[in-house]
């Protein structure tokens, strides 16, 4: 039979997004949108009838969570309808076994017949039928280390019938920035070199492989559950893992966030350009869409003003809107005529640049060059 695995990482439950300049409204929806991504992600398991659900580290932001945060990830997890959740702790939320700290407080609200935290370095057993399944974690202990937490499994002995396993969380070289070696760096030659089936991983916020796969990579990173700013340009995943008791591998890369962050720059030269970019915007979930725009072009004075108008409008209509205008009036001869008199020395120059500035930047600048010179 075919053992079916969700497979996420990097939730980041109680991110606070406290070092960024959004309103405390959209601070609050992005908070809570990574418990919502997590719920999504357990429902999909469940409907798919999925065997176990893996967190590769970093279900939580840091080891000092509030207890309603770690309370409301619990019930999530515990309404997972399967064998398992196995959980390894992160970099950011590494597992510390004294009273009071983060695991401790989860333990304390978990199921235990349900949910397992694998903090120690040793084969964790199931069986699914006639199906054994062997995993081996690799948990933090610290936020950071030169070493990775895999070399042991090297060390074991494994069962050729079982399906094989690994579990960890750190960087894989080539596919992440770590030159301190800070961050659990793993060489993909030594998670090949531990024989197990394949890997599944954690702590780099984008999918390997890209898309959906129907041979073995040998491991999988899941990404960010839902993005957490412009730098994540992916709606967020997790991994459906199917592995038959060949050891064939089917797995689909599932879009599990509901909020978009959007970094656009668009050149307006006319109002037929700013009805397009018009016509994109309106095509977005804007209630879940943070969105970051710069405009650049020039527009005539009465076509400009409908733009900005329009833009403040859509300001309010997005989860968040930030618009860079460096919009510049288009410069014409009735523009020249209204502003300066005929006989004057602006009209003269600027009327003579009309005709010899062909992209209107000399145009642009002798006009701002005249305005400053009134102040």
């Amino acid at each position: 039979m075919a053992i079916k695995i969700m497979h996420t990482a990097d939730n980041h439950i109680g991110m606070k997004f406290s070092n960024k300049e959004y309103p405390q409204k959209v601070k609050e929806k992005l908070l809570e949108e990574r418990l919502n991504a997590l719920k999504r992600i357990v429902d999909n398991a469940n409907e798919t009838h999925c065997h176990f659900l893996v967190i590769a580290g970093d279900l939580f932001d840091s080891v000092n969570v509030k207890s309603g945060d770690i309370k409301a990830t619990v019930k999530i997890l515990n309404s997972f309808a399967g064998e398992a959740v196995l959980i390894v702790p992160g970099n950011h939320d590494f597992f510390e076994s004294s009273s009071g700290t983060l695991w401790d407080k989860f333990h304390k609200e978990a199921d235990e017949q349900k949910l397992f935290i694998l903090s120690e370095y040793a084969p964790q057993e199931f069986n699914i039928k006639d199906q054994k399944l062997v995993f081996f974690p690799a948990c933090c202990k610290s936020k950071h280390s030169e070493e990775n937490m895999i070399g042991w499994v090297a060390k074991e002995t494994l069962e050729p019938e079982a399906i094989n396993i690994g579990i960890a969380h750190g960087n894989v070289e080539g596919m992440g920035l770590d030159e301190r070696e800070k961050y659990f760096n793993m060489k993909p030659q030594e998670l090949k070199d531990s024989k197990l089936d394949f890997w599944l991983l954690g702590h780099i916020h984008v999918p390997y492989p890209k898309t959906s796969v129907s041979t073995n990579p040998g491991y999988f990173m899941p990404a960010t559950h839902t993005p957490d700013g412009w730098d994540r340009k992916h709606g967020g995943y997790c991994w459906l893992i199917e592995v038959d008791e060949k050891k064939s591998i089917k797995a689909d890369l599932i879009e599990t966030g509901s909020i978009k962050f959007f970094d656009l720059k668009w050149q307006l030269n006319s109002l037929d350009d700013f009805e397009k970019l018009v016509m994109e915007l309106n095509s977005l979930d804007k209630l879940n869409s943070m969105l970051r725009i710069e405009l650049n072009g020039r527009l005539k004075m009465e076509d400009l003003a409908k733009a900005r108008n329009k833009l403040q409008q859509l300001n309010d209509e997005f989860l968040f809107f930030q618009s860079n205008d460096l919009l510049n009036e288009y410069i014409d001869q009735a523009y020249i005529n209204a502003l300066y008199p005929n006989d004057s020395i602006p009209h003269q120059l600027l009327s003579s640049l009309i005709s010899a500035d062909d992209d209107g930047l000399a145009l642009q600048l002798a006009n701002e060059l005249i305005e400053k010179s009134k102040l």
